[in-house]
């Protein structure tokens, strides 16, 4: 009786267990399906985000590059304007600069022939030979600011000359003594020193801006 009673029994109860089991199992699956399906996102948004993250990269680098060429373009367009600029402003300076010297050598030779003929006394020939000097004033400093150093050099040796020039022709006297033959035999040779100054400083400027300066119309 108790055998047949445990075999009822068990007979009940397998049914119970094997609902248990797959109950048991589905739940088990179900929570395996849920853990893979989650480290499968997982796994898919770190990578997602890896590429992202490497896109969002590239776009930083490739924007640094072309900000980059861009500032080096507009820093090599604003190097031309600047020395686009220069360079006008250096010829108009040099213009003036020339055409300076072409002036103030013209009224000393007409001061030499005036101090010659004795027209003018020594302090009226002072007067007028400061005044010749002090056309170059003006353009001199200007290109003292921005001409080349070259240029500067071979404008400062020409002023220095024609300033030696201005004042033997000061001391010039119509009396024709051997003194004064000497002096205007020294103020002639001054004078065709500065000219040989001022050829060359017209080569300066000649390979300073590239191009020939007009400065006069008859040569000094």
């Amino acid at each position: 009786m108790y055998f047949a009673a445990d075999a009822g029994q068990s007979t009940t109860y397998l049914p119970l267990i094997i609902a248990a089991v797959g109950i048991l199992g589905t739940l088990a699956a179900s929570v395996l399906t849920q853990w893979m399906n989650s480290r499968r996102d997982t796994k898919q948004w770190v990578r997602q985000k890896q590429l992202q993250d490497e896109r969002f990269e590239r776009e930083r680098e490739q924007e640094a590059l072309r900000w980059e060429r861009e500032r080096g373009e507009r820093r090599e367009q604003w190097q031309r304007e600047d020395t686009a600029r220069l360079h006008q402003e250096r010829l108009s300076a040099y213009q003036t600069l020339l055409a300076s010297f072409d002036t103030a050598i013209k009224d000393l030779k007409r001061l030499a022939m005036n101090a010659h003929w004795g027209i003018l006394d020594v302090e009226d020939q002072f007067d007028k030979a400061f005044a010749a000097e002090s056309i170059l004033e003006e353009p001199v400093a200007r290109v003292e600011i921005i001409g080349s150093p070259t240029i500067v050099s071979a404008t400062k040796d020409c002023v220095t000359t024609l300033n030696q020039y201005a004042r033997m022709i000061v001391w010039i006297s119509p009396e024709p003594d051997a003194e004064s033959e000497k002096k205007s035999k020294g103020h002639q040779e001054t004078l065709a020193l500065l000219r040989s100054q001022l050829v060359s400083l017209r080569n300066e400027i000649r390979s300073d801006i590239g191009s020939e300066i007009k400065s006069a119309k008859r040569p000094i």
